[in-house]
């Protein structure tokens, strides 16, 4: 698509008909803990309006705020799920 653009760096083996890939992009961490992005979002819900920081996952399937976020706009919780934020150096909230 791009003709500019290097191609992607993918060689054959013709003695063993094997193929050696090189990614050209990687996501390699050595630690378990993973950084969310944030944002500041304005929720309204019947009239009563909040902001509230929110964190973004990607990569899940739920979404989730705090008790007191949710108290204050009047909303009812419909499970509970315990989360451990490790913040920048080193502390757990």
């Amino acid at each position: 698509m791009c003709p500019d653009l290097p191609q992607r760096k993918e060689q054959t083996n013709r003695k063993e008909g094997t193929v050696d890939t090189q990614p050209s992009m990687a996501n390699v961490s050595h630690s378990p803990e993973v950084r969310l992005k944030t944002l500041i979002v304005k929720i309204n819900v019947d009239g009563k309006s909040k902001q509230a920081r929110v964190v973004i996952d990607d990569g899940s399937h739920r979404s989730y705020i705090i008790k007191r976020v949710a108290e204050e706009t009047g909303l009812t919780p419909i499970g509970n799920e315990s989360i451990i934020h490790a913040l920048f150096g080193g502390v757990k909230t």
